[in-house]
């Protein structure tokens, strides 16, 4: 019984993720005028831009200045991240432990 409870919770998931994934592949069409073929594509292998990339296929308008990554979202749980970012000086457990840290009082 437990099984087919888990099995039917992750069928729902799976659905839900792949109803969002459709709704993304929308809205970047609309924004790039790339085909939402190509979106779904570059989607399902994981693509990575750099501000000049994402400014041509039209998912950015212009880049601002380099600045140092202040914040990192646990980059580890993505396969194809650029090593550039994997190689932060922090981890998202460092954030998480910093935000989490006991609050000093004055």
């Amino acid at each position: 019984m437990q099984l087919r409870a888990a099995l039917q919770n992750s069928i729902r998931w799976r659905k839900t993720i792949e109803l969002f994934n459709l709704g993304m592949a929308d809205i970047y069409a609309n924004r790039t005028g790339q085909t939402k073929a190509k979106i779904l594509e570059m989607m399902k292998w994981e693509t990575w831009l750099d501000a000049d990339q994402a400014i041509k296929l039209g998912f950015a308008d212009s880049k601002a200045e380099s600045l140092k990554i202040a914040a990192c979202a646990g980059l580890e749980q993505f396969a194809k991240a650029p090593a550039s970012l994997k190689t932060a000086s922090f981890t998202a457990e460092d954030i998480w432990r910093k935000w989490n840290a006991p609050k000093r009082r004055h």
